[in-house]
């Protein structure tokens, strides 16, 4: 199976020699041959939202196709009227255009509310029971909701509530792992090496596909801190075919040439 070592890990999951990995570009970079859509095509939900927005902020030849992705993305899988609404005012100042995204916020906060209502309704019901496996199931659905509204400081707020509902060190383990999923889609690296640290407390040998996602988040988390001699050790251990067949791409928050970028500029650090 292919791993990451020495050189760059392609989408395929071919190498290039390490000699092109200490290649270093001192033009100035272009966007000829730079496709955006391609380039979002592996994320999905938020970060394909996050990156689309980093891109328009920073980039102005791909603002307002990067604010467009982003404002789709929100529309089709999101009740993120507060971001949709920041959109559509900033394409409307890019483009000329008079983009109103009141319509579409107001019917996806009733949406919110109304499945809001129903939870917190399921939630009573099932402490009224005493039964923690329907309070942590409701519980589960409340934090999913959050987070299609963006509001993911209360999604991890709310994994934490979770714990008085947690039945075995199991339970514990996946709230622990769903708050990192979050902080690893914010770009919080410290509260993903945190979440992780937690998770391998109460679950010190955890099976597939956990175990796979815990390397990569890890590995993610030191090279956002900046860990390069870790982050290459870690990165070094990863398999491309395991992330592969463990459905690691598959999630739509990091895909193989993140990984490849991660690898190379970590072993040029």
């Amino acid at each position: 199976m292919s791993s990451i070592s020495s050189g760059i890990l392609t989408a395929s999951g071919q190498h290039f020699g390490s000699s092109l990995a200490r290649a270093v570009t001192t033009s100035r970079p272009t966007l000829k041959g730079f496709d955006l859509q391609e380039y979002l095509g592996g994320y999905k939900g938020y970060a394909k939202i996050r990156r689309a927005i980093y891109a328009g902020e920073r980039c102005p030849d791909l603002s307002v196709e990067s604010y467009r992705v982003a404002l789709g993305e929100v529309e089709q899988n999101t009740y993120d009227a507060k971001t949709f609404t920041h959109l559509c005012k900033t394409l409307s100042q890019l483009t000329g255009d008079d983009i109103d995204g009141s319509e579409w916020s107001g019917r996806v906060n009733k949406l919110a509310k109304d499945q809001d209502t129903e939870i917190r309704g399921e939630l009573e019901r099932a402490k009224k029971q005493v039964s923690k496996r329907e309070s942590l199931r409701a519980q589960k659905l409340y934090v999913e909701l959050l987070q299609k509204r963006g509001m993911m400081d209360e999604a991890v707020r709310a994994l934490q509530e979770g714990r008085n509902f947690c039945a075995d060190v199991k339970d514990q383990a996946l709230l622990h792992i769903d708050a990192a999923r979050i902080s690893q889609i914010m770009g919080r690296w410290l509260q993903v090496a945190t979440y992780i640290q937690r998770t391998e407390s109460v679950l010190p040998d955890p099976a597939e596909p956990t175990a796979t996602e815990l390397a990569v988040l890890r590995a993610q988390s030191s090279f956002g801190d900046c860990k390069w001699s870790v982050a290459v050790s870690e990165l070094q251990a990863l398999s491309f075919d395991k992330m592969l067949s463990e459905g690691i791409f598959a999630r739509g928050v990091v895909t193989a040439r993140d990984i490849a970028l991660y690898g190379t500029l970590a072993g040029l650090a």
